[in-house]
């Protein structure tokens, strides 16, 4: 694959798009939401936020040498300082502008769960001198994507840009910004109901993704997600169906494979160190795409066993004769099933640290009860359950057969670090699981390896 190189944007060129007035045309160099980043050749667009209008940090940027801003029209009056009805939108349309310029292919990943875990085994995969660009954290609404486009390598090979959504709609004003090339769809579930009404709401929702794809597009499918895999998605494309245990999965690991290593087509061997189902699931699929776009099996080879958990995704920590899996970045309902599942195959003694799960609107506490009988089917030792809908998946999972004296509820994740530390205390393997704002891993602090 030959580098796509992407030209930088000029001053001009935003005048141009934003339907404003000629001025002196500069060359941006860097594009930043954060006056405190603003350096010569900056473009600063300034967003409003709950706590401040980035407005009023205008006329700052310009002394510190933008040579473009991008503001509300409250921002003073300045031959630098564009000023735009919605800095937002604006944003979005500059960098559709910048995508238009870019040749190279476009990933765009979405899906209930696992996203980023896929971004970042990408990232791991794909060589370093191909200069592509990730979004970094989970930069995947309508701020992060335009400034993870923005923010590409003018050398870059190809693009990986991960779309979430909680409304709808979403998906669809993105991939207008994004133009991808070629899709990932990781799973399906009930996340984010407050916003898409139903499961069926949600994969509509991740389906735009798709039918945002140029005809003949290749889309990567998780078909070991019963959702997906029952899907009927869009015609007209091509359909990679990847997995490891479904039939109906096209791209399984050939034979000679095991839990350390999966064997190519072509009997490459690749060797990795992830432990649960889950993240080999990814992984499986990250190299799957990563052929797909051109790298050699040999550098995948080499790259696959320095593949690790992202950040409270999966990571595994180890505390005396106790193992942690920190898997609470976020959860829904298909990730804490899978969790819980990944955790019943793990030798015994196993414990688990549950907190709600959020966003579910009127299937909340439907959701939660049958997370308790998951929790009951784990066989757990020990259950320390966190937040408001803790006495409904105490109540569930006791019904389902897990003794009352193995539950221990906590009203918030303050409350209950005297119990998880002797949880922790008692060995086995441990999983934290819950919605991000319950922020279990606050419970960490104090622990020592």
């Amino acid at each position: 694959m030959s580098t796509a190189t992407m030209t930088h944007l000029t001053t001009a060129d935003v005048r141009s798009l934003l339907g404003l007035p000629a001025g002196e045309c500069e060359t941006v160099l860097h594009w930043t939401t954060d006056s405190r980043a603003v350096r010569p050749g900056s473009a600063f667009v300034a967003l409003s936020g709950s706590q401040h209008d980035g407005a009023t940090f205008a006329m700052q940027a310009v002394a510190a040498g933008a040579v473009l801003v991008v503001a509300g029209p409250a921002a003073l009056e300045h031959l630098r300082i564009l000023r735009v009805a919605n800095p937002l939108d604006a944003l979005g349309r500059i960098a559709g502008l910048a995508r238009l310029r870019f040749e190279g292919p476009v990933l765009g990943i979405t899906g209930s769960a696992g996203k980023t875990t896929l971004k970042e085994f990408l990232r791991t995969l794909i060589p370093a001198d191909w200069n592509a660009t990730f979004p970094e954290a989970s930069h995947n609404n309508a701020e992060g994507l335009p400034r993870t486009i923005l923010g590409a390598h003018p050398d870059a090979r190809c693009m990986v840009l991960e779309l979430g959504t909680n409304a709808r709609g979403e998906i669809a004003a993105l991939s207008a910004i994004a133009r991808p090339t070629l899709a990932a769809l990781t799973a399906i579930g009930p996340a984010h109901l407050q916003g898409l009404g139903s499961v069926e709401g949600v994969l509509n929702e991740k389906l735009d993704l798709v039918r945002a794809l140029p005809a003949g597009a290749t889309v990567f499918v998780n078909a070991d997600d019963e959702r997906l895999c029952a899907a009927e998605l869009p015609h007209g494309f091509h359909i990679v169906r990847t997995g490891m245990v479904s039939a109906s999965a096209e791209h399984r690991p050939g034979p000679g494979s095991d839990a350390q290593s999966f064997v190519l087509e072509d009997g490459t061997r690749i060797a990795h160190n992830l432990e649960t189902a889950v993240l080999q699931r990814a992984l499986w699929m990250a190299l799957r795409i990563a052929l797909h776009l051109g790298v050699p099996a040999e550098h995948l080879a080499a790259a696959a066993p320095r593949v690790r958990a992202h950040k409270l995704r999966g990571e595994m920590r180890q505390v005396g004769e106790t193992s942690l899996i920190l898997d609470c970045y976020n959860a829904n309902p298909l990730s804490m099933g899978a969790a819980l599942a990944d955790l019943a195959r793990r030798p015994l003694p196993r414990r688990a640290v549950l907190g709600d799960m959020r966003e579910l609107g009127a299937g909340a506490e439907a959701a939660h009860r049958v997370l308790g009988v998951q929790l009951a089917a784990a066989s757990v030792e020990e259950a320390l359950l966190i937040g408001a809908f803790a006495p409904i998946v105490a109540e569930s999972a006791h019904a389902a057969g897990l003794p009352a004296r193995a539950i221990t509820i906590c009203p918030d994740t303050a409350s209950a670090a005297s119990a998880f530390r002797m949880l922790v205390a008692r060995g086995g393997t441990v999983l934290l699981k819950a919605s991000r704002g319950m922020a279990l891993e606050r419970l960490l602090e104090g622990l020592h390896d």
